[in-house]
C-alpha cells in the first residue's frame, strides 16, 4: 500500500495500477489496515489494539470512539461492501485474511 496523496475521492472504488489501495486514508486503504490490525486477536481484542495503537501515535492523547459516525457509517456501507470484494477479486489480502468475516464485522 502506498503513502503518496492518491488524488482520489477517499471512497473511491479504485486500485493502483498494482492493484492494491493507494493510501490508509481513502477507503480501500483503511479497509485493508483493518484487515491486519490485529489479525490473530479474537474479535473483541481487535479494536483495544488498533486504539492503542493510534494513541501511542497521537503521543498519548486520549482516542475517543464516536458510534453515532460508526453507525452512520454502517447503515451505508455498499461503497466499502463493493471495495472488499473488489480487493478479493484483484487478490489483493494475504491469504490468511478472511473477507467475509470482513465483511461482516467492520463493514
Amino acid at each position: 500500500m502506498g503513502h503518496e496523496p492518491s488524488g482520489l475521492q477517499y471512497n473511491a472504488l479504485k486500485l493502483n495500477p498494482s492493484n492494491l489501495p493507494h493510501n490508509p486514508l481513502v477507503s480501500s486503504g483503511a479497509i485493508m489496515v483493518c484487515s491486519l490490525t490485529g489479525k490473530d486477536l479474537e474479535e473483541s481484542n481487535r479494536f483495544s489494539e488498533t486504539v492503542e495503537y493510534w494513541k501511542k501515535l497521537s503521543g498519548g492523547k486520549r482516542i475517543t470512539y464516536d458510534n453515532s459516525v460508526f453507525l452512520s457509517e454502517k447503515n451505508c456501507s455498499d461503497n466499502n461492501t463493493a471495495l472488499a470484494y473488489l480487493m478479493k477479486s484483484k487478490n489483493v489480502f494475504p491469504n490468511d485474511i478472511k473477507v467475509s468475516n470482513l465483511i461482516e464485522y467492520y463493514i
